[in-house]
């Protein structure tokens, strides 16, 4: 069993989200081994500013191409050069529909518990 953590801020950024969706597709499909995606520190994500969509958006990674706009807003200089890209890269992390997440506040016992239990 593979229990992958990945940092609650990469959901700060349309870019950083993406890149970890990438760096989590490619660990499960190099490993091959049963797999547990996690975001951590889920307890911070109030200190960042708003998510543009809710969390359930994130953790189940569903419709992608939503999250294009806001890829695009967030470096409209070059926006337009990797707009094809982009697009690739989503219908591509879409198509395998192997990348969830679970989250984790280690401080609250539910989140830990639940954890747990996903991962026995």
């Amino acid at each position: 069993m593979v229990v992958h953590l990945s940092d609650s801020f990469c959901l700060t950024q349309p870019s950083l989200y993406i890149s970890n969706l990438l760096l989590t597709l490619r660990a499960m499909l190099q490993m091959d081994l049963p797999h547990i995606n996690v975001l951590t520190k889920i307890d911070k994500l109030a200190s960042y500013e708003p998510l543009p969509f809710k969390l359930d958006f994130y953790t189940e990674v569903q419709d992608l191409s939503e999250l294009l706009p806001s890829l695009a807003a967030e470096s409209p200089l070059i926006s337009g050069k990797f707009e094809g890209l982009n697009k690739a890269i989503v219908e591509l992390v879409e198509d395998f529909g192997l990348v969830g997440f679970e989250t984790l506040a280690i401080e609250d016992k539910r989140s830990v518990m639940t954890l747990l239990h996903s991962i026995d």
